[in-house]
Formats: structure tokens, sequence, C-alpha cells
């Protein structure tokens, strides 16, 4: 859905007058949604919500979200592929 994005990313005052910021707000983000995950990998230079997010991440991993970040990693057209990769080795 188009109108999808801009209720997931917030305007940002240093972009131009309709443009929409790269960085992405999360219902929490030590504990991101898969949908959330989606979105956010799916950017085109996608910037982490926090310093050491892969960590959190990884600390948090259980079978399902790690099959999700191998699913993300091996989306290479995905802005965020490489960093899926680098929480599926931490895990």
């Amino acid at each position: 859905m188009p109108g999808r994005r801009f209720e997931w990313f917030e305007t940002d005052q240093n972009c131009p007058a309709g443009a929409v910021s790269n960085k992405m707000r999360f219902s929490n983000p030590s504990y991101p949604t898969n949908d959330e995950l989606r979105a956010w990998a799916a950017g085109a230079d996608p910037v982490p919500p926090m310093q050491d997010w892969d960590l959190v991440l990884s600390w948090s991993m259980d079978p399902g979200f790690l099959r999700l970040c191998v699913e993300l990693a091996e989306d290479t057209a995905a802005g965020a592929s490489s960093f899926f990769s680098w929480c599926c080795i931490n895990s």
C-alpha cells in the first residue's frame, strides 16, 4: 500500500517539503515486529534506530526470528541485507 509508508516513517525537518526521512519509528526497537523489520529492511538506506541494534536483536534471537533474519539477509535487493547477515552471524 503506498500510503502505509507514511504511517511508519516520520518526516524530518531537514528533508524537503513532502520528503520522508529514512529514520523509521518502531513500537519498541528492542523487540520489533516482523512487519516493522520487513518495512525497515526494504528501505534503500535503512538507519538502525539505536546504537548496537544488531547486538540487541541477536540477544533476543528465537528460531522464528532467526528464520526472518536469514530471509532478510538473503534478499540482496534490500538495503539491509548485510545488516541481517551480521545479525545471523552474531546469534
